[in-house]
């Protein structure tokens, strides 16, 4: 990350996220020249799109399209960010519940 911004969404704080980041950005070396704060992944990639720096997101933000955006997966780094699916106990949404099927298939 030599010489990178580091584009971090403010709202990972809240998330639990923050310490994902925090652990890989002290692992990594050397560390980033600046760290440039902003309000939502969105914002995030946004401004990682316009050239400003990189961004960490989970990997399911690899479904946002943006132009200028490329993900790359993170290769020897151990930490791996848990997720869950919540939903509503009585779903009838036809389209939530396709989602909701899809899902249990890729349980680790």
């Amino acid at each position: 990350m030599s010489g990178e911004t580091l584009i971090l969404s403010q709202y990972e704080e809240d998330a639990g996220f923050a310490d994902y980041v925090t652990d890989f950005v002290a692992a990594a070396r050397p560390m980033p020249e600046q760290v440039y704060p902003v309000r939502g992944i969105p914002t995030a990639l946004s401004q990682a799109g316009a050239g400003v720096g990189v961004v960490l997101v989970i990997e399911s933000w690899r479904s946002l399209t943006m132009a200028n955006v490329v993900y790359r997966e993170i290769v020897d780094y151990e930490r791996v960010v848990d997720i869950v699916l919540a939903y509503r106990t009585r779903e009838s949404a036809p389209a939530v519940l396709a989602f909701i099927e899809a899902c249990k298939g890729l349980r680790a």
